[in-house]
Order: C-alpha cells, then structure tokens, then sequence
C-alpha cells in the first residue's frame, strides 16, 4: 500500500537528495528499484472540503476500510453541475441519502463497499481496533478536525449541502 504522501519522499530519493525531517510519507524508491521494501501495513486519509464541506477521515488496511464522517452528509455528495445534470438525476436514491457516522468494510468479500459492518457485533473488535487506531494518526498529526468542525478558507467558495 502506497499513501500520496509518499510521492515526495520517493522524488527526492530518486534524484539523490536528502528528504528533510519535516516531510511526511516514506520512500517507495527501493521497491521501483528492485531492492528490498518494508511495506505499509496501513494507510490514512483524509477529506474536508471538495465543493461542499464534507469532513471525514479514514483508515485502509489490506482487508478493512474503516471510514469517519464528522458531519451529516449525503453518502456521495455530488458537485453541482453532475448533481443537475441527467446522470446525477439518474443516480439511485441510496446516493442521496445521509452516510452513517462509521463506516466498515470487508475489501476481500465487499470490494464495492456496499455492506457497511460497523454496528455489525461479528465485527465490533475490528471496527474498534482501526477506530483507535484512526484516532492516534489524527492526535500524531494534529488534525485541527479534533478541535471542531473547520471553516472554509478565506476567499473559498462552498456550495450549500445538497438536501
């Protein structure tokens, strides 16, 4: 599993520069090269804004999705224009309809992620487990969505919640 933010520090080690401190991710340069590489055994993500503000945060192991929604929002908000368009009509009504707060999902049997296992007893010490485990990584990283919901950059524009 490779994490966007280790692009950089791949860039840097492939031109032979030092990856200073301060720079998150890790090098996949030896795996491009050949040599040997220690892979993740997980990867963060994050999203607060795209055109409406929709925070969430999440957690990717091989098998397990584990997804936090921080606000009520539709479970694939759409931007405006394919929201109006024909498509984004045509879309089922389950799009449209409000996420759940947590979400878990089994990759190797649920690849589309259709059957949401939080809630689910069967899948309650998984769901804890990448919970914690979501919870330490934004405490490490400081994630300013601890401290409350986020507002938009000065000068942003941001659609209304389509409801």
């Amino acid at each position: 599993m490779l994490s966007n933010i280790d692009l950089l520090p791949t860039l840097l080690e492939a031109a032979g520069l030092a990856i200073p401190p301060a720079v998150q991710g890790r090098s996949f340069w030896p795996l491009l090269a050949g040599g040997r590489y220690q892979k993740r055994d997980c990867v963060f993500a994050e999203k607060t804004y795209h055109d409406t503000y929709d925070p969430m945060r999440a957690i990717r192991t091989e098998r397990y999705k584990y997804i936090r929604s921080y606000e009520r929002r539709p479970w694939l908000p759409l931007p405006t224009d394919i929201r109006r368009s024909l498509s984004g009509r045509a879309m089922p009504a389950k799009y449209r309809e409000p996420r759940d707060p947590e979400e878990l999902y089994d990759l190797t049997c649920d690849a589309v992620e259709m059957d949401n296992l939080a809630g689910k007893p069967e899948h309650e010490e998984i769901r804890r487990n990448l919970a914690d485990r979501l919870t330490h990584w934004q405490q490490e990283t400081q994630d300013p969505l601890l401290r409350g919901p986020m507002p938009a950059p000065e000068g942003a524009h941001v659609d209304p919640v389509p409801w």
